[in-house]
């Protein structure tokens, strides 16, 4: 399946399908790969990487480091790559944000490709620019925007992985929520076992990601902010359980309590924070905060991205389908969320 997307005069091509990110990297030329460890130790054999133009690197975000930056623009150095020559990764967000900053940044820019490996990956970081690496433990302090001119999203990688698929579903549910009611009523139904439903699936969230991204490619007017829907929190709930709760599932008890907030509001349909829940329960991802979360340690909210001064714009969903982006003063999202929570 394939689909075209546009982002600041940048197309892309996107497909998905099965099997096809052997037959990418054997018919390219002039191209160099990046991979993580685990990537390669399972694939490398299968996909045919040539070990003469790919460099394994360390899996993780120790890889988004300036050493690891250095050591991929030597090694393109060393092995003659030029401005004509194209960047291709094999993995996911991590090594998708390393690359992307190599390839902005060799010779003042490269062609970059991306095979995305995970599930959260195809649908969400490899499209959209946004790429980077961590300066003195903070994330992606330093970054630049390229887009890929190619994605190819395998589902041989995801397809009988079911932790893997789990892990992303919280942005393909906030994708149904902010902006397709469709992407809800198929998760209803929950028929992932269906390779060609994995597969339309997995371009409708790429479609919707690629659209909204077109629409702010540079993260400056607003309208990108909506695929933070759930975000705010959610990095509050990953930051106070010192990462024992994983990203998709902060996000998803995220969706839930921002939800519950605005729909006591008067901002959001109170069908909404239930109809979260339910889903939830349906695919087994928890959306209740436990308990062992401090209500009253909110001091992480006041990083988020989307603060200006003593406000926030927060991304609230009218109803399933529907968003808009809302101004309102942080210390009352604050309130209304220990409110919430106490009750």
């Amino acid at each position: 399946m394939l689909f075209s997307f546009t982002i600041d005069g940048q197309t892309c091509q996107y497909e998905t399908g099965t099997d096809i990110a052997r037959e990418t990297i054997s018919g390219s030329s002039n191209s160099y790969f990046i991979t993580g460890k685990n990537i390669e130790s399972k694939y490398g054999k299968v996909l045919g990487l040539p070990k003469e133009s790919t460099l394994i690197i360390d899996d993780g975000e120790s890889a988004k480091s300036l050493e690891s930056y250095g050591r991929v623009m030597s090694w393109l150095m060393e092995n003659g790559a030029g401005r004509n020559s194209t960047l291709a990764y094999i993995g996911g967000g991590t090594v998708g944000d390393l690359a992307g900053f190599v390839a902005s940044t060799f010779k003042r820019g490269m062609n970059l490709v991306a095979i995305p490996t995970t599930f959260l990956s195809m649908i969400d970081s490899s499209i959209g620019g946004k790429n980077g690496i961590n300066l003195n433990g903070v994330k992606n302090m330093a970054g630049t925007f390229l887009n890929p001119s190619r994605i190819v999203a395998d589902t041989s990688f995801i397809k009988d992985n079911t932790p893997l698929i789990m892990a992303g579903l919280p942005e393909a549910i906030k994708h149904g929520f902010i902006k397709d009611r469709w992407i809800i009523d198929k998760l209803d139904k929950n028929n992932f076992e269906d390779p060609g439903f994995l597969e339309e699936f997995i371009i409708h969230n790429a479609r919707i990601k690629a659209e909204i991204c077109s629409l702010d490619p540079y993260d400056t007017l607003g309208t990108r902010s909506l695929l933070n829907f759930g975000h705010t929190v959610g990095h509050w709930i990953e930051s106070s359980s010192k990462n024992r709760i994983n990203h998709g599932e902060a996000v998803m008890m995220g969706m839930f309590m921002e939800s519950t907030v605005t729909s006591a509001m008067g901002l959001t349909e109170n069908t909404v924070p239930e109809k979260i829940r339910l889903l939830g329960e349906k695919l087994g991802i928890p959306t209740k905060i436990p308990d062992s979360i401090i209500v009253t340690d909110l001091t992480h909210m006041e990083y988020d991205k989307k603060i200006n001064g003593d406000d926030i714009y927060l991304p609230v969903v009218t109803s399933p389908g529907n968003s808009k982006i809302v101004r309102m003063k942080l210390k009352d999202l604050k309130s209304q969320i220990e409110k919430a929570m106490v009750g």
